[in-house]
């Protein structure tokens, strides 16, 4: 069986139309329907999102090896969301920034940074000019 064939196995044994699995997976209908065709490609980021999103063994997926499904995801990140009990878009937030490699992550941080000096600048009071001369 192909990687392929499994990654459609999952969708089934979840019970999911193409459209929503590819919802959950934040990518588009189409691009389920391509993966789940022998031969094509299946990123190194899906396989991170399935295995984040579903406890779908990323042995199992890429080798058939094992079970589906990993029985108990304790990863740090895991402990993190019971930690600070993530809301399901945090988790998906924090899965989809996990899954970039450290190039697109430092991407990200840099667009965050000046995001956040741009909303602090805006929030920096500003002085008016006729109630400066009116105070000398």
């Amino acid at each position: 069986m192909s990687i392929n064939q499994r990654f459609r196995q999952v969708r089934k044994h979840l019970k999911m139309q193409q459209s929503e699995f590819a919802k959950r997976l934040g990518l588009s209908q189409t691009s389920v329907s391509w993966l789940e065709q022998d031969g094509n490609t299946v990123s190194e980021q899906t396989i991170r999102l399935l295995h984040l999103d579903f406890h779908v063994s990323e042995e199992w997926l890429r080798t058939g090896n094992g079970p589906m499904f990993s029985a108990e995801d304790d990863s740090p990140l895991e402990r993190l969301c019971r930690e600070y009990a993530v809301s399901d878009c945090e988790r998906r937030i924090l899965e989809l920034y996990f899954s970039f490699d450290p190039k697109r992550r430092k991407m990200v941080c840099d667009f965050v940074d000046e995001f956040f000096r741009k909303a602090m600048a805006d929030k920096q009071p500003t002085q008016n000019p006729s109630a400066t001369k009116a105070g000398e």
